[in-house]
């Protein structure tokens, strides 16, 4: 008997931990509303791993962050908006992006944008960073963000692309953050 208990304790615990694991994998990962002063909002977290990936390792940038080290890559990932909605008009797609390329080309690029699509109806992109060798290099912490308007039952898709076809650039994107406003 105490070992027909034993193995019933040790089949629950694992059974809780295989329930955590597959709720922390839940993406993305939606917490709040939090609340700072009178401003209101929602996070979506997306974890690195519910990116489809192309070209990418994963490093911590220069500011202490998780970060893809991109060359010719891609990182997508999609979801349909739910009812944890403050203002379809004020989402904000975030990240910060480092970009060295002695060789100053336009062959060397980096896009992060969001594509919204609305039920039954076309895609709207939303580029919030499109940076080439040309238009120099991006060092230090700042967020590079930009809006976006996502109703629920609209599908996000949170894009980065990048190509390095010209010497060897560096180039990195620290994983991309999603909120939405009141």
């Amino acid at each position: 008997m105490k070992r027909t208990v034993f193995f019933l304790m040790i089949l629950a615990l694992l059974s809780v931990g295989v329930a955590e694991e597959a709720l922390a994998q839940t993406c993305p990962s939606i917490s709040g509303p939090h609340s700072w002063g009178p401003r209101y909002w929602f996070d979506y977290a997306i974890a690195p791993g519910c990116y489809t990936t192309s070209g990418v390792s994963s490093i911590t940038s220069s500011c202490g962050f998780g970060a893809w080290s991109l060359g010719n890559s891609s990182a997508s990932f999609s979801f349909t908006v739910g009812s944890q909605v403050l203002d379809a008009t004020k989402w904000t797609a975030s990240t910060r992006i480092y970009f060295n390329d002695t060789n100053n080309s336009n062959g060397n690029w980096v896009y992060f944008a969001v594509n919204v699509t609305h039920p039954n109806t076309t895609v709207t992109q939303y580029p919030i960073v499109s940076w080439s060798g040309t238009d120099g290099d991006i060092t230090g912490c700042a967020l590079s963000s930009g809006t976006f308007t996502a109703n629920t039952g609209d599908v996000v898709e949170v894009l980065v692309l990048s190509q390095a076809a010209v010497g060897s650039p560096t180039i990195s994107v620290e994983y991309p953050s999603i909120t939405n406003d009141q």
